[in-house]
């Protein structure tokens, strides 16, 4: 629960500039694979031909702040 809380601290500013700029995506490129399937687990989707890549629709990211 704790490092949910930390991404969306993290995220929340970053989701709020791409919404001003009419961005729909967010990309992570995670640092190994264990961030990888952190990111995963927290509802974002892997990308296949990119083992540590993962993406989120901005929109998703936001509501799931609360």
């Amino acid at each position: 629960m704790q490092q949910r809380e930390s991404l969306h601290a993290r995220a929340k500013p970053q989701v709020r500039q791409r919404q001003q700029r009419g961005s729909r995506l967010v990309v992570v490129d995670a640092v190994d694979e264990r961030a990888a399937a952190f990111y995963r687990r927290c509802g974002f989707i892997g990308v296949p031909e990119k083992r540590h890549r993962t993406f989120g629709k901005s929109s998703d990211i936001r509501n799931s702040f609360g």
